[in-house]
């Protein structure tokens, strides 16, 4: 690892657990993050981790070319194998459980932009990141039989429900075409915002070049529409979002798609996640009762 200038900054440890261990410190005088992998780190991860690297290089290369969206992506100054420092962000979280539509319109608003914006861009099939994509465009039922199994088991998913949505993603899986994403792209974790509105994001281990388009949209939406308490901040999003889009054909088909797919996600870690206290499975049906209803209307106006 490179110790060149750099000196850890005093009570900096963000995340030192099993997979990774994240601080701030000083490079060089200047402030930033240093990212390392354990020797605990399973494969997945590893392979995730330099997936990082190359999604935060893309994506950084995307906010440079287009300065004026007002997309901030961290620099990454060194990296190696097993660590990498970049770039600091200043900034809050865009919202979190309790966020109302009035804290959380103007950010959210510029992220549906900014991410409206990205879909435009074909991508480049070289940059297609270093792991196994889990939901490539190709084919984003890859992991349903997985994510399905132990809500099938609890009941949480209703078994003609999950029929409906592999039926729905079948009819329209023809149109769904390839796209830059961030792959895990949640405003309550992954955007910040700092006091000049500008936008940041950042953990970029899920970044593919062939996600289906749409797929960073509908995975807002879809931890908005189950984490936060005012559901209209998702519909606010996915509002402003379309206005923003490039109108396309076949466009409520791609987005009913991707959004059935995250709905069934929300399942699997909406079961997952209740035994910590996060119970939001009611939200996950509702979610997917939307997307099954094939209007897209629907999603753009729950209350």
């Amino acid at each position: 690892m490179a110790t060149r200038a750099v000196k850890l900054m005093e009570h900096n440890i963000l995340q030192n657990d099993e997979h990774f261990r994240v601080e701030v410190i000083d490079w060089h005088g200047v402030k930033a993050i240093r990212k390392s992998l354990q020797s605990t780190t399973n494969e997945r991860r590893r392979l995730t981790f330099q997936n990082e690297i190359v999604g935060t290089a893309k994506f950084y290369e995307i906010a440079e070319a287009h300065q004026s969206w007002g997309l901030k992506v961290p620099s990454i100054f060194e990296s190696g194998d097993s660590w990498m420092i970049r770039e600091y962000l200043e900034g809050e979280p865009l919202c979190d459980e309790t966020t109302t539509i009035e804290q959380a319109h103007q950010g959210l608003e510029r992220l549906s932009t900014i991410v409206a914006q990205i879909d435009r861009i074909e991508p480049d099939e070289h940059a297609a990141g270093s792991f196994e994509d889990s939901a490539p465009y190709t084919n984003i039922t890859k992991r349903f039989e997985t994510w399905a199994k132990g809500p099938l088991e609890s009941n949480v998913l209703i078994p003609a429900a999950f029929q409906a949505a592999k039926q729905l993603i079948d009819d329209f899986q023809p149109y769904l075409a390839p796209r830059y994403a961030h792959g895990d792209l949640s405003p309550l974790k992954h955007a910040l915002i700092d006091g000049n509105g500008q936008i940041s994001l950042f953990d970029f281990e899920h970044f593919s070049s062939q996600k289906p388009r749409y797929y960073d949209a509908a995975y807002c939406y879809s931890r908005l529409l189950t984490r936060v308490a005012d559901r209209r901040v998702a519909a606010s999003f996915l509002g402003s979002f379309l206005h923003s889009a490039m109108p396309v054909p076949h466009q409520d088909e791609q987005l009913l798609a991707i959004m059935t797919q995250r709905a069934i996600g929300m399942h699997f870690d909406a079961l997952n996640d209740r035994p910590k206290g996060a119970d939001y499975v009611k939200r996950a049906q509702e979610f997917l009762q939307l997307c099954l209803d094939r209007d897209v209307s629907k999603l753009c106006t729950v209350e």
